[in-house]
């Protein structure tokens, strides 16, 4: 199983075969950014509040508001509607998450 390491700093993305509790590195090589593990590919969510862009509970209201409405909107456009991330933060999440296919 391969493991994904993303630092919560810079966005960086490190692969490796061990878990995190074996993982060498403890921090990121470019920046000494504390990094945050997947072992499969994030959500935007997950990705948004592994940076700490997003807290817990602001993902959570979204994602009970997305569950709620009729019409499927993306979780990305909920977020921004409600303020609580920029399109910057979005378009960086993208990218990452992107970079994790």
């Amino acid at each position: 199983m391969a493991y994904r390491y993303l630092c919560k700093a810079c966005g960086a993305i490190y692969y490796s075969a061990s878990p995190p509790e074996f993982h060498r590195e403890k921090s990121c090589p470019n920046c000494g950014g504390e990094l945050a593990c997947f072992s499969e590919r994030p959500r935007l969510g997950e990705i948004l509040v592994a940076m700490g862009i997003l807290n817990s509970l602001h993902l959570q209201i979204a994602l009970r508001l997305q569950a709620s409405l009729k019409k499927k909107i993306q979780l990305g456009k909920i977020l921004l509607k409600l303020g609580v991330i920029s399109p910057s933060d979005l378009l960086r999440a993208l990218e990452i998450q992107r970079r994790f296919s």
